[in-house]
């Protein structure tokens, strides 16, 4: 079964009440990346996780679907770490935003859907980052956050009684000989009783394991000689602790200690280990439907034991395989089904129903697009898009996905990203550019890059234009630049594969193709947009004009840059341009432009199928949200989703489908994957709904059932929550909605005549 989310923008998004935009993940689910998943501790089923950056997720089926439930703006969090449920209704987490002092504790109250608590670390500096911290589950208020400060030359541990607002510092390892803290827990049992958990230090110092019974005014070292890093306590005995060693290059031995005095003596547990790299014990979990039975987390296996210790069961896991298991960070027991688990690895979820005996990779549809975006869109349609360096290609008439060159994960870089241009003359050519030390090469596939013919090296560091002459599609034009203004052009002729030839063709100026159009009438006429100026040459690139007024007073070469360069297909005299100042049009073949939209935006498109319809992808940089804008009168107005609408997805690649009456957009995220707007085109008046008025869904707000009362027959109604989950399907007039979460809702009522209409109602 795919797992997606749907999110119908309806009614209040764009004021326009019949403006309907799908939002879906449309992407592989073989490289999905989900962290810290956890089983919600009271309601069957629920599951919760932090992407790779900016979302928290909720699934209400155990990961077969997922919906969005909650996102921060880029700007804010760039990363969520170490998520928590505490109680009932409030997860905890970390909100990361990279080197700056914007780093924080947070809580949040899944009732209200609102952020109730937020925490930073109780000193000045221009760079925070929060390491660990523990709630004590009694009382929230008491918190041990452990914080380093200044790009690590500053390490501090606090403590609170009264949810922050007065904070003792408990340790600082300036004042311990550099020896930095691993991890920082409280006691279940006892708020003043506090663990840390220490790494190495100055000179090669072991931290060992330190403990205080007086909330950090006194510490005392209970083992020595090792570093540590998981700690954990049996829910059932505030005696029995299990704490694991972390990685040390000086000479440890690795192993688990256990005490059974609440921290006072310990002794080792009877365990051999398989050799890894690091050797660092990750997690370690007592399972809460029987506590004779122990699970440990390691680098490269998992290690278990079914009577309290005595014994051990190991599970090595040696063929550096990231799809089988590596580096289990997290794991999360199924409260309702005993020894079904989900682990969070470093790269990869894992589900097991056998405690952890076996486990299968969790997929999902979220993960990082690397590389670029583009479609090819003739009467057959195929999508490219890049992950983990390589790329898949999506035949979008059989939704069929086929992987090229995708390297293990971890043995990527994202600049070395493969990027890909879809040939519109040609189906199935692809042209990949690939960089590396030794310099890059462009190549060419006529099978969506199964197999590939070289076409040129190149010490170049981007390809910025890969087209075919749509009069001889065995002459390919193709354009580099380098990381200052350096660029150069190409002519290659491949209608001889075993002897390719290349010619460099002149440019009239320095900076980057940002696109090349050749007239299908006559291959000699050419137009290209190169850094903030629009050039024609009517001799096959030998010679070229400055082509175009309307640009000057707008663009400053100095400073400005077109972006995209597109040709109408619907009418050749037809351009667009979207720059750093806006979108120009020109519906003169170039010769005359004129703005349409004003601000940064870095793609437009135009529909094949209606001259008038046109749009515009903003996307995440230093100065820009993610935004779409689109219009079906040529840029006259312009209707828009914003970056909250678009739940603050980060993308630095869009591409455009055109549809008769729709656009599909598909925006290449930092960590939802690959998703999916399709945006109504057919309609962009204001109208009144035609069968539904505030007084024909009561009671709104109900606790129990829903009553819909309209002049037309129901042919079904369905209920998505504001995430664009489907929850419920029906044909009744009378609902019963008492399962569900107290909130607020989306219902869609479809009458039997056709129509359709939605509005919003509460669940109190």
């Amino acid at each position: 079964m795919k797992r997606h989310f749907i999110l119908f923008f309806i009614v209040a998004l764009y004021g326009l009440t019949n403006l309907k935009a799908q939002f879906e993940t449309s992407g592989t689910e073989d490289f999905g990346r989900l962290f810290d998943i956890t089983y919600d501790l009271n309601v069957e089923d629920k599951l919760y996780a932090s992407t790779l950056k900016n979302h928290l997720l909720v699934s209400y089926d155990k990961g077969e679907n997922w919906e969005i439930l909650f996102s921060f703006p880029i700007t804010e969090a760039i990363e969520i770490h170490d998520l928590k449920q505490m109680g009932d209704n409030t997860l905890s987490f970390i909100m990361y935003n990279l080197d700056s002092n914007n780093n924080k504790l947070v809580f949040y109250d899944m009732e209200t859907n609102e952020l109730t608590k937020e925490i930073y670390p109780p000193y000045e500096a221009d760079f925070n980052r929060i390491k660990s911290y523990s709630v004590y589950g009694p009382n929230p208020n008491i918190i041990l956050l452990h914080a380093s400060f200044d790009w690590e030359n500053t390490e501090k541990v606090f403590y609170t009684t009264d949810g922050g607002e007065n904070w003792s510092e408990v340790y600082d390892h300036a004042q311990n000989n550099g020896v930095t803290v691993n991890n920082a827990v409280i006691s279940p049992f006892d708020p003043d009783k506090l663990f840390l958990a220490r790494g190495v230090g100055n000179f090669e110092e072991d931290g060992g394991l330190w403990v205080s019974e007086n909330a950090g005014a006194d510490w005392t070292e209970v083992i020595s000689g090792a570093n540590f890093d998981a700690i954990e306590f049996n829910a059932m005995n505030p005696q029995d602790i299990l704490v694991g060693t972390s990685m040390n290059f000086n000479e440890q031995t690795q192993n688990v200690f256990r005490s059974s005095d609440g921290g006072n003596t310990w002794v080792e547990m009877p365990i051999s280990w398989t050799d890894g790299v690091l050797n660092h014990i990750n997690i370690i979990k007592f399972n809460p439907f029987n506590f004779d039975n122990i699970i440990v987390l390691e680098e490269n296996e998992i290690v278990i034991s079914q009577d309290r210790g005595n014994t051990w069961e190991n599970y090595p896991y040696t063929n550096d395989d990231p799809f089988e298991y590596y580096a289990g960070l997290n794991m999360s027991f199924n409260p309702f089904v005993e020894d079904e688990l989900i682990i969070t690895g470093n790269f990869y979820p894992f589900y097991s129903n056998d405690g952890a005996v076996t486990l299968s990779q969790m997929k999902n549809p979220y993960f990082e697009v690397t590389g670029s975006l583009d479609v090819f869109s003739q009467d057959a349609q195929h999508l490219y898009y890049g992950v983990q360096g390589g790329y898949i290609h999506l035949n979008l008439t059989t939704m069929e996905q086929q992987s090229t060159e995708i390297p293990p994960i971890g043995s990527y870089s994202v600049s070395s990203a493969d990027k890909i241009f879809a040939d519109q003359n040609v189906e199935g050519r692809v042209y990949n550019f690939k960089g590396g030390f030794m310099g890059a090469e462009v190549t060419l596939s006529e099978d969506h890059g199964q197999t590939k013919l070289t076409l040129m090296n190149t010490f170049m560091n981007y390809l910025d234009v890969a087209v075919s002459d749509p009069n001889d599609v065995n002459l390919i034009w193709v354009a580099v630049s380098d990381i200052v203004t350096e660029n150069e052009l190409y002519k290659i002729d491949v209608s001889n594969q075993e002897n390719i030839s290349s010619t460099m063709m002149n440019l009239p100026q320095p900076g980057a193709l940002s696109g090349l159009y050749i007239n299908p009438s006559n291959s000699q006429e050419m137009i290209a947009a190169i850094g903030a100026g629009i050039f024609k040459s009517m001799d096959g690139a030998n010679t070229w004009t400055s082509w175009g007024s309307g640009l000057e007073m707008s663009l400053d070469p100095s400073v400005d840059v077109i972006l995209k360069f597109t040709q109408n297909p619907a009418n050749p005299n037809i351009f667009s341009i979207a720059t750093s100042q806006g979108i120009f049009v020109s519906t003169d073949a170039g010769e005359n432009w004129v703005k349409k939209y004003d601000g940064v935006i870095q793609n437009v498109s135009l529909s094949a199928y209606n001259e008038n319809h046109i749009v515009g992808v903003i996307q995440t940089s230093e100065f820009t949200s993610p935004k779409i804008i689109f219009s079906t009168d040529l840029g006259e107005s312009w209707e828009e989703i914003t970056s909250e609408e678009l739940f603050d997805v980060a993308t630095y690649k869009s591409t455009v489908r055109f549809l008769e009456d729709s656009a599909e957009i598909y925006l290449g995220t930092f960590d939802l994957g690959l998703i999916k707007i399709t945006v109504d085109l057919e309609t962009m008046d204001v109208s009144e709904p035609e069968f539904i008025s505030h007084n024909t869904i009561y009671p709104n707000p109900t606790r129990d059932f829903l009553n819909i009362q309209i002049r037309e027959e129901i042919n079904s109604v369905e209920i998505y929550s504001l995430s664009g989950q489907r929850l419920m399907i029906s044909s009744g007039s009378k609902i019963n909605v008492s399962h569900l979460n107290k909130g607020i809702y989306i219902i869609q009522i479809h009458s039997k005549n056709g129509k359709t209409e939605s509005q919003k109602f509460i669940i109190n």
